[in-house]
């Protein structure tokens, strides 16, 4: 092997451990917060038709925007690897990561409750 290759692989290597690491995220975060929606739809109007219909449109609409960040992702991950940014852009995107879910998890634990 040559040493271009080596070199290369290992950052490679975690720039997509990462990418699947976040995939694996960000559809835990696609549940949740469809869940959290549902919830909130469901607490503020008591109305069968609406909670269905607000679940099913945040299933198709979640599950695009999810698509559309796991593409960019990629690119942005794959790209630092070439910058040597990889790292930074690991921790920048599992802090908004972490802000989304812990505003899920808030509201979960916070605001549905008080609505109940």
């Amino acid at each position: 092997m040559n040493k271009n290759f080596r070199q290369q692989f290992l950052p490679y290597l975690f720039c997509y451990a990462a990418w699947l690491g976040f995939i694996v995220i960000g559809f835990w975060l696609f549940t949740q917060l469809r869940v959290t929606l549902f919830d909130l739809v469901w607490l503020s109007s008591q109305n069968v038709w609406l909670a269905r219909s607000v679940n099913q449109w945040s299933a198709v609409i979640l599950g695009l925007a999810w698509l559309v960040a796991i593409m960019f992702l990629e690119n942005y991950l794959r790209v630092g690897v070439t910058k040597n940014l990889l790292w930074a852009r690991i921790k920048r995107v599992l802090w908004v990561n972490l802000a989304i879910a812990g505003m899920t998890i808030g509201v979960q634990i916070i605001l549905i409750p008080l609505l109940t």
